[in-house]
């Protein structure tokens, strides 16, 4: 199912990855974005052995859909495995992580502000 969504998300779309602000060997690209109804969703591709390091978003809740690769994610101190298909829901004002294994990890997250 996340090929599809995937697929749905990009179709017909020329990829452009942009460094991540913040973390090294993460990469962004904007897929949508709805200010109308307070909604974002990027594509996010974090290098093997790299990592979205602990942050927090105050006012987002946050949605990941694992599309190719393998990692964990740390939610709220909470170890949670990622591989292909993984959905996660994080809470806003929680503090997360995410750390790419061996192979990588990319991902869809979808933003939602409250």
């Amino acid at each position: 199912m996340s090929e599809m969504i995937f697929d749905f998300l990009v179709k017909g779309k020329t990829i452009e990855w942009k460094k991540h602000p913040s973390f090294d060997g993460v990469l962004l690209t904007e897929v949508q974005y709805d200010n109308v109804n307070s909604l974002k969703t990027l594509l996010v591709k974090v290098d093997s052995g790299k990592a979205m390091l602990p942050h927090i978003h105050e006012n987002e809740i946050e949605i990941h859909f694992v599309i190719s690769g393998s990692g964990t994610a740390i939610i709220d101190s909470h170890k949670v495995e990622y591989s292909k298909g993984r959905i996660s829901k994080i809470p806003k004002g929680i503090q997360h992580e995410v750390i790419a294994g061996s192979d990588g990890l990319t991902m869809i997250a979808l933003f939602i502000k409250e």
